[in-house]
């Protein structure tokens, strides 16, 4: 419906801001906030809650506080 089709709108647009602040060095705390939010997106547009292992795995990646 058009809720889901907005939701996939802000998801498109959400990864492009994350990829332009990556390219652009952004502080990984931004991004890591960022990422959290398109998370929550992700998560009211499917239904489902993601794991925490998976979330811990991704940010993982980013190195966060260090």
């Amino acid at each position: 419906g058009e809720r889901q089709k907005s939701e996939v709108k802000e998801i498109a647009y959400s990864f492009s801001q994350i990829k332009k602040k990556v390219e652009n060095d952004v502080d990984f705390e931004i991004i890591a906030a960022l990422c959290r939010e398109l998370l929550r997106v992700i998560t009211g547009l499917t239904g489902r809650d993601i794991d925490r292992q998976v979330t811990d795995a991704i940010f993982k990646s980013f190195c966060i506080g260090k």
